[in-house]
């Protein structure tokens, strides 16, 4: 995964992404989550099961549970090629998840 935030914009393979830092957003709480707590978070915000979010992101039913709780318990790295889709699935910014 390549990113660049530049003067607060992402720029991840040659997408931009606009980040914003509303005044709704506690910085110091959200700051000290790891990204597998922002992903546990935004799953039980959105009222979605592990096997459900893995499910959305293309995991077949015998491992999409696994993976996402995988991913939460912070034992294995989300793919490159779903953390789009995750944020997707999650409705939630990039900039929610990569801090």
């Amino acid at each position: 995964l390549r990113i660049r935030l530049t003067d607060g914009v992402l720029f991840s393979h040659g997408t931009r992404y606009d980040l914003d830092f509303g005044p709704g957003r506690d910085d110091a709480a959200a700051d000290s989550m790891t990204i597998p707590e922002r992903i546990r978070q935004a799953r039980k915000e959105a009222g979605l099961t592990q096997k459900q979010v893995g499910l959305a992101c293309g995991y077949d039913e015998k491992s999409a549970e696994v993976c996402v709780r995988k991913w939460e318990l912070g034992k294995s790295p989300i793919p490159n090629t779903r953390i789009r889709t995750l944020c997707q699935v999650l409705s939630i910014p990039l900039d929610r998840l990569i801090p």
